[in-house]
């Protein structure tokens, strides 16, 4: 008896946690959802009385995207989009150390505000029930804004050179901005005659430490994660140590999930009217891939450069919302600037 009762304390704590975080992730959900949807209304030119219909049917869903909106809204959900390198492998115990500023900014959201304003227009000024794709319309502008608002974040940055006996050589970097971190290796294929031009290819991996904060992983019991593997190939040219230009065909594959926390015999045993509040019914572990091009400079002499780092880049994204794909692909445009320090030892 003495164990069994040990054993019954911590289930009623998760049930009692469990409950307690829904009924708070609702009230955060439902003020979140007014200030989302009231923008939208006014933009029609008048506030009008209306019946959300069959919105009231699935008001656990919007719970689950306005909690989960709301809070990646704090972060945004970006990765580090730069290249801040050249396309020669440095020497071994030769060294980079660079920062730089990057922003980035995402189309799709142009594009789901735009349906989000329609939908509103024609469901508003209708007495009909509101639509289920009208519906999703919202859906998707919330999680667009939420995963893919316009930001920024400073980047720091180093480099060495490891060897030279494979092909050009070898090195390796690290770089993070206190939320991700991406190691990576670049091994330099081909050099000409004159050695102001190379081409090397670059490999990487991103581990995100948070794309949302620990109150919203403790509120909603769920583990929100993300990695990315990237590959760039590059090709450079430099002039007299003074100038240099880096072209990059560049690809990332990010991977997005969402674990839940709460233990599975647990989880198992609460009543469906529970289990409806879980993340995962909204938002399964997705692929969403990056395709694009960077454009480094650097102007500077010897030791000391400033560069300036643009990605154009083509963002392929169609997660399952509530059991339907929806396209959030759309152009991304990454920008930043800082300084760069090469030094030989």
């Amino acid at each position: 008896m003495h164990n069994s009762s040990c054993d019954a304390r911590p289930i009623k704590g998760h049930l009692a946690h469990f409950v307690f975080s829904k009924l708070i992730a609702i009230r955060l959900a439902t003020q979140f959802t007014t200030l989302a949807i009231t923008p939208t209304i006014i933009a029609q030119g008048a506030l009008k009385p209306f019946t959300f219909g069959t919105l009231m049917t699935t008001s656990h869903h919007i719970a689950l995207l306005c909690i989960l909106a709301l809070t990646l809204s704090l972060q945004a959900c970006t990765t580090s989009m730069t290249t801040m390198t050249d396309a020669r492998a440095y020497e071994p115990k030769e060294v980079q150390v660079a920062g730089n500023m990057q922003g980035n900014l995402h189309t799709n959201v142009i594009g789901k505000a735009v349906q989000g304003v329609k939908a509103a227009d024609e469901q508003f000024n209708s007495d009909q029930p509101i639509s289920e794709e009208a519906y999703r319309d919202w859906l998707d502008l919330a999680l667009a804004a939420a995963l893919f608002k316009p930001g920024g974040a400073p980047e720091l940055m180093a480099r060495v050179g490891v060897t030279d006996k494979v092909l050009e050589g070898i090195d390796v970097g690290f770089r993070t901005n206190f939320n991700l971190y991406k190691g990576d290796l670049k091994l330099q294929i081909w050099e000409n005659e004159a050695q102001n031009q190379a081409f090397s290819v670059m490999a990487g991996y991103t581990y995100h430490s948070s794309i949302v904060s620990s109150a919203i992983s403790y509120l909603t019991l769920t583990d929100f994660g993300r990695m990315d593997f990237d590959l760039q190939a590059i090709w450079g040219i430099e002039i007299q140590d003074i100038f240099k230009l880096n072209l990059a065909p560049h690809m990332i594959l990010s991977r997005v999930s969402a674990e839940q926390k709460l233990p599975a015999d647990v989880y198992n045993r609460l009543p469906e009217s529970i289990k409806q509040y879980d993340p995962n019914q909204l938002f399964q572990n997705e692929w969403l891939g990056y395709y694009g091009l960077n454009t480094n400079l650097m102007l500077g002499y010897k030791y000391v450069f400033v560069v300036i780092d643009t990605g154009f880049f083509w963002m392929n994204f169609k997660p399952e919302i509530l059991g339907e794909k929806r396209d959030f692909s759309g152009a991304a445009i990454s920008l930043a600037g800082g300084l760069s320090f090469h030094y030989p030892f």
